[in-house]
């Protein structure tokens, strides 16, 4: 055999350390894809994981929203009849205040209007108060008469109260002079108190006497 028959036998060297090599690469894709393979079975047991733990919150959101919207239900029920109540007191209020007026404008035109004499029970107190009031005015229209000599009518509506002091004295009008005006009103004051009420006036808190002074 020569020397070239003999080379051409031997397997070529480079064909062997390309098999080694495919060999190295082949282990190290097992390898790769064992460690993928773990990272793949981590991800899906953490993805597993955060999965029930959404499903127990999910859960336990169902389970509270009956309640919790049972409770707002009931407040809101509670603030709509909290308001309904309100609304109620406040017309029954405006109600008692109108009804108050009213009754307050009819005594004042019951005591405002003048009675017979035959059936007024005060027909008598009055008179007497008519009688002091005329000596007090003569009085001071005599001062007034040096004062400058006028004349003229004062009306006056004067409230007694039960026990005849003087409550009220409102000018219903004037007789353009402030002397004379001055003096009815004093001639009020000055004979007060006029006694208690009679009898007949026992049922009476109060009484209105509206009566006009001439001075001349």
């Amino acid at each position: 055999m020569t020397l070239q028959q003999h080379q051409q036998a031997l397997p070529p060297k480079p064909l062997q350390l390309e098999i080694h090599t495919n060999r190295g690469a082949e282990g190290d894709a097992k390898k790769t894809e064992q460690a993928d393979t773990a990272l793949n079975d981590t991800e899906a047991s953490d993805t597993a994981a955060v999965t029930a733990q959404q499903a127990r919150q999910a859960q336990a959101m169902a389970e509270q929203t009956p309640v919790l919207t049972a409770r707002i239900i009931r407040a809101l029920r509670q603030q709509q009849a909290h308001r309904k109540q309100q609304a109620a007191l406040a017309k029954y209020a405006q109600q008692v205040t109108q009804l108050e007026a009213r009754i307050a404008a009819r005594q004042n035109q019951i005591a405002a209007t003048p009675l017979p004499a035959s059936t007024d029970p005060s027909a008598s107190y009055v008179r007497r108060f008519r009688e002091k009031v005329e000596i007090a005015g003569n009085q001071l229209y005599s001062q007034a008469m040096l004062n400058g000599g006028v004349s003229g009518e004062v009306k006056l509506q004067v409230t007694l109260d039960r026990m005849g002091r003087v409550r009220f004295i409102q000018l219903l009008r004037s007789s353009g002079y402030d002397v004379l005006d001055r003096a009815a009103i004093l001639s009020v004051e000055r004979g007060a108190p006029y006694g208690p009420f009679d009898t007949r006036m026992r049922h009476l808190d109060q009484v209105k006497i509206i009566r006009t002074w001439r001075f001349k």
